[in-house]
């Protein structure tokens, strides 16, 4: 009984250890998601694309992003693209459409919509407010 003990203790341990080294794994694959989508905002990013990158399904991912990061993918994307464009609002004389394209909103409306809907004013009333650029911290 001793001997069989020892045996379920260590492959218990050797079961702990390799949780432990996966769940680590996981968070550097959500890390190099999240850095993936900080240095390609101006793309359409898939929610299959970012899985994909991560070697997971959607719905794993989805779960495992928000848990990490305490937000959804697209939400991450969507408040990274408001926060660059908040960014060149404030110190670019590009126009509010030059500006939704620059950061990767599909067309001026969506991201007048998005940006009202986020910021409480319309891009055009940023710009024109004496505030300074406040960037969202995730």
């Amino acid at each position: 009984d001793a001997l069989i003990s020892k045996y379920i203790i260590g492959i218990l341990t050797e079961f702990m250890i390799g949780v432990s080294d996966s769940s680590q794994s996981l968070s550097s694959k959500l890390e190099h998601v999240r850095a993936y989508i900080d240095d390609n905002l101006t793309e359409s990013l898939a929610l299959e694309e970012l899985a994909d990158l991560a070697g997971l399904s959607v719905f794993y991912f989805s779960r495992q992003f928000k848990k990490q990061f305490g937000c959804t993918p697209h939400d991450y994307v969507v408040r990274s693209r408001l926060n660059m464009a908040r960014f060149y609002l404030k110190t670019s004389p590009m126009s509010v459409k030059e500006v939704a394209f620059r950061c990767g909103f599909e067309d001026e409306c969506n991201f007048c919509t998005c940006f009202k809907k986020r910021s409480g004013c319309t891009p055009a009333q940023f710009r024109a407010s004496a505030e300074p650029i406040q960037i969202e911290d995730l």
